[in-house]
């Protein structure tokens, strides 16, 4: 794991490029070499950020966060990291709390989820960033039944 947190709105593409793109792709190509995968944190707004992403050669795009917490749907996300880079997470936090997400459109978003993508490699369901103290006890058995029907 290599620590990151990047957003396009913040890590502009020009300064990723430039500082820390190198960096990824070197530990990525001695991970490699000796038979390791590399991952690094992704929760952000990424859309400027695929093409550099996808060049990095990393392996793992840790906590990576969906619509409504960004911009970015789902299916735009696994488009833009390409077939190759796994992804890990693609629920977003916010669903997990009642306060910001009503019980039906919590469980229309996770079935939705889970048909589209249970069946895909490259990819890990999780919650993205963090499980907040916010968080409802049922909507995380829930997906774990959901998930693993």
């Amino acid at each position: 794991m290599l620590g990151g947190n990047y957003d396009d709105s913040i890590t502009h593409p020009a300064f990723f490029e430039k500082y820390i793109f190198p960096v990824l792709h070197d530990y990525a190509e001695v991970l490699h070499r000796r038979g390791k995968y590399l991952m690094t944190h992704t929760d952000g707004e990424n859309q400027r950020l695929f093409s550099l992403y996808r060049r990095a050669g990393f392996d793992v795009a840790d906590s990576v966060c969906p619509y409504p917490m960004t911009r970015c749907r789902l299916e735009e996300i696994r488009a833009g990291f390409g077939e190759r880079v796994t992804i890990w997470g693609g629920i977003p936090s916010t669903l997990l709390c009642a306060t910001s997400t009503p019980e039906e459109e919590f469980r229309r978003s996770i079935d939705e989820t889970v048909d589209r993508y249970s069946h895909r490699t490259h990819f890990i369901l999780g919650v993205s960033d963090m499980v907040t103290a916010a968080c409802e006890w049922d909507r995380l058995q829930y997906i774990t039944e959901r998930s693993c029907s």
